[in-house]
C-alpha cells in the first residue's frame, strides 16, 4: 500500500513539472512572436531611386532630394526640370570691407544664389518655398513637417512616404556658422554645410537615407546622431500629403 502511494506521488510531482515546462515554453514562444510583430511594426524601409545631384547641381541637394520623392511616387519629373521651376531669390550677394558676406537673399523666399554653382556661390531653400513644387505636380499638395518630432518622421515613413529632411553634408556635427541681412533687414544664420537627403526608412535603431551628394543609397545613421543634428539644423522636413 505504501509503496503504492509512494509511486503515485512521484508520478504526480513529474506530471506537474511536466506541465509547468510546457508551459514555459508555449510562454517564451508567445513572447518571441509578440517581440518580433513590435519590431516589424517600427521597421520600415522604401526602395527609393536614388538621384545624384552632380555633376549639374552642385548646390541643388534639397531639389534633388525631392525629385527622389516623387519618383518614389511614380512622378518623374527630373532634377533639372524641377530646378528651373524651383522659387529663387535673387538678391545679389555683398561682402563687407573684411570679406564677410553682408546682404543676400532669404531661403524662405527662395533658392540663394547658384544652384548649378559654375557661375556664383550658392546656398539654400527652406521647406516652405520648395513645397511649391510638389503643389505643381502632386494634386494632394505638400507637407510641412517642420518642427514635428522623431515618431512623426517614422510614421509618416510607415505610411509609405519618403521625406526631405535638412541636416548637413556627411552628418558633420562640428560646423562653422556665418550670418548676413536680407534684403528686408532680416538676419539670416547659416552654415555652408547644410545639406538635404530623402529619408527611406527606419528600424529600432536606425534611420536609412539616400545622399544625392555622396550618392549613397540606404545609408544608415543612429537615430540619437541624426535627430541631434536634424534639431541643429532647424527640424526642417517635407514630404507629400
Amino acid at each position: 500500500m505504501l509503496f503504492s502511494l509512494l509511486v503515485i506521488f512521484i508520478i504526480t510531482i513529474s506530471l506537474f513539472y511536466c506541465i509547468k515546462s510546457i508551459q514555459r515554453n508555449l510562454i517564451y514562444k508567445i513572447e518571441i512572436n509578440e517581440t518580433n510583430n513590435i519590431y516589424e511594426s517600427w521597421k520600415s524601409k522604401m526602395d527609393v531611386s536614388l538621384i545624384s545631384q552632380l555633376p549639374e547641381l552642385k548646390n541643388g541637394c534639397e531639389v534633388t532630394s525631392l525629385a527622389m520623392l516623387l519618383k518614389y511616387k511614380n512622378i518623374n519629373i527630373d532634377k533639372l526640370t524641377l530646378a528651373s521651376y524651383m522659387k529663387k531669390d535673387k538678391t545679389n550677394i555683398y561682402f563687407d570691407d573684411t570679406g564677410d558676406i553682408k546682404l543676400w537673399g532669404n531661403p524662405e523666399y527662395g533658392f540663394v544664389g547658384d544652384v548649378t554653382g559654375k557661375n556664383n556661390m550658392g546656398y539654400a531653400i527652406n521647406p516652405k518655398p520648395l513645397s511649391e513644387l510638389i503643389q505643381i505636380y502632386y494634386s494632394k499638395g505638400a507637407l510641412d513637417l517642420t518642427g514635428c518630432s522623431l515618431d512623426k518622421l517614422e510614421s509618416i515613413l510607415a505610411s509609405d512616404r519618403p521625406i526631405v529632411v535638412w541636416v548637413t553634408s556627411k552628418f558633420r556635427e562640428n560646423i562653422e556658422w556665418v550670418n548676413w541681412n536680407d534684403i528686408n533687414g532680416n538676419k539670416i544664420n547659416a552654415t555652408f554645410s547644410t545639406h538635404a537627403v530623402t529619408l527611406t526608412g527606419f528600424d529600432e535603431n536606425y534611420i536609412y537615407y539616400n545622399d544625392p551628394l555622396t550618392n549613397e543609397k540606404d545609408k544608415k545613421i543612429t537615430k540619437k546622431k541624426f535627430f541631434n543634428i536634424w534639431i541643429m539644423m532647424g527640424r526642417k522636413a517635407l514630404t507629400i500629403n
